[in-house]
């Protein structure tokens, strides 16, 4: 495992389960797509889940992609897409 070379920490997560914050935005996105028939936009999700900008979005995202429940096309708008619903 992949260490940072300033605070000796694992640069990648070993744990695979979604956080809460991680859990919010997947439900979000399904109901969102369930609705509207598109996937929402960060600006969108991150209303929802009350953080002020999209780069937090963002890196939520990429962390879910990693963990296997997303996928979407970087730069591209709208292209995200569960691929693993959350067990509760």
């Amino acid at each position: 495992l992949e260490k940072c070379p300033t605070c000796l920490r694992p640069l990648f997560s070993t744990d695979y389960n979604p956080t809460k914050i991680e859990k919010r935005i997947m439900r979000f996105i399904l109901k969102f797509q369930k609705i509207e028939k598109k996937s929402p936009s960060y600006r969108e999700i991150a209303v929802h889940v009350n953080l002020k900008g999209t780069n937090s979005i963002s890196t939520y995202l990429y962390r879910l992609k990693r963990k296997g429940f997303v996928n979407f096309i970087p730069a591209q708008k709208r292209s995200v897409q569960v691929i693993k619903e959350i067990q509760e």
